[in-house]
């Protein structure tokens, strides 16, 4: 199989301080709801059981909380489907990293 290239973009965007210091709030709330129902989930807490307490207790939204629920899942490796739908391509690539 022909290696295809790969492009990665970057771009940085450029915001005031008071729209700085919202986006920086936001990632340090999303952060914090995800390590926590990261450590939650480690000790066999069913995430979905949290939803309702994460949403009064971080005040954010049901789609968030969700994805939240989807990113800790695929980072701790319990998603039942977590690389079952990655492209040929991503298949062979993570085989030949795994490989060396």
């Amino acid at each position: 199989m022909a290696d295809l290239p790969v492009f990665t973009y970057q771009t940085r965007i450029h915001v005031q301080p008071p729209q700085n210091e919202a986006l920086e709030a936001y990632a340090e709330l999303y952060g914090k709801a995800e390590r926590t129902l990261f450590a939650a989930t480690e000790t066999g807490i069913d995430a979905m059981d949290l939803k309702q307490e994460y949403l009064r207790l971080f005040g954010i939204t049901a789609r968030q909380f969700n994805a939240i629920r989807m990113g800790s899942r695929a980072r701790s490796g319990r998603s039942r489907n977590f690389g079952r739908n990655k492209s040929p391509r991503l298949k062979f690539a993570s085989a030949k990293q795994r490989s060396g």
